[in-house]
């Protein structure tokens, strides 16, 4: 038997884990590019409701008008983790009602590949199909189609939470402290899009 000099073997290794994380960005971009766009082709109508509808147009008036007099008296406008982004993409997009779908698309779309990362990590990446089912059934499931469509506190909040976690468990392998500042940041992010988000 050939022994493989030390060298060697490390530049080997090297290799491998360069290869396996070009594999996983490759895949997760893939996945993300396939959601945003299956999101587009199934999203669901505005809802008329004055949750949804109320905190596009307070993100329009404070795109148009910088000011946040008008939408601080009402507990389903002061979401401020959705209306100042839902803000800037109305700053990009003004006065078009795509500028509605944008966010809740990403934001979904994002939360469902951090969901599918999370599953993977835990598993210790040794088989792809776990992540790719759950990223199957998060199309297929009903109200993910609501939740991925409109500007719903669940979708947002879900996103920052997973956002969150998928930082923490970082922090747990690097034990960077602004992994954790950036995880905690998140869980505050969270409870900005929803009050009840405060127990992360």
């Amino acid at each position: 038997m050939i022994a493989v000099p030390s060298s060697e073997r490390f530049a080997m290794e090297q290799k491998r884990t360069y290869q396996s994380k070009l594999a996983t960005v490759v895949f997760f971009s893939i996945s993300l590019l396939v959601l945003i766009i299956f999101r587009m082709v199934y999203s669901t109508p505005i809802e008329i409701d004055g949750d949804s509808v109320g905190k596009w147009f307070s993100a329009e008036s404070l795109a148009r008008t910088g000011q946040w007099e008008g939408i601080s008296n009402d507990h389903h406008l002061l979401r401020w983790a959705i209306i100042v982004p839902q803000a800037m993409v109305s700053k990009i997009v003004p006065g078009r009602y795509e500028s509605y779908f944008v966010l809740p698309i990403l934001v979904y779309s994002t939360f469902s590949i951090l969901c599918m990362a999370i599953l993977l990590e835990a598993q210790q990446k040794k088989t792809w199909a776990p992540a790719i089912l759950l990223g199957v059934f998060l199309c297929a499931d009903p109200i993910s189609h609501v939740m991925a469509s409109q500007l719903k506190t669940v979708a947002f909040g879900l996103f920052y939470f997973a956002f969150g976690v998928t930082v923490f468990l970082r922090y747990l392998k690097d034990k960077g402290t602004w992994w954790l500042v950036l995880s905690a940041t998140a869980f505050f992010f969270a409870y900005g899009a929803h009050v009840t988000y405060v127990i992360f």
